[in-house]
């Protein structure tokens, strides 16, 4: 299980992420993405990771928005489980 953290820009992962995705093979791995927002939530940010890596199986995403990170706590938690 690989946990991917990241800052959504322009509703989609950084190129940085886009990057690590293509150079590093998942296959046969669960991905899960988490990022904090602005504007777009996870825009289509599953939608890139899974032509980055089809081979892998993706679970939902968590999206957190920016100004709201210091009391995500209990977001995150239930998400987690």
């Amino acid at each position: 299980m690989v946990f991917i953290g990241y800052p959504n820009r322009c509703g989609t992962i950084p190129r940085l992420v886009a990057t690590f995705l293509s150079e590093h093979h998942f296959s046969g791995k669960t991905i899960v993405p988490f990022c904090i927002y602005e504007g777009s939530r996870l825009g289509r940010n599953a939608t890139d990771i899974t032509k980055l890596s089809p081979q892998s199986t993706m679970l939902d995403g968590l999206a957190v928005r920016g100004r709201k990170v210091k009391n995500a706590q209990n977001e995150v938690s239930e998400w987690l489980h």
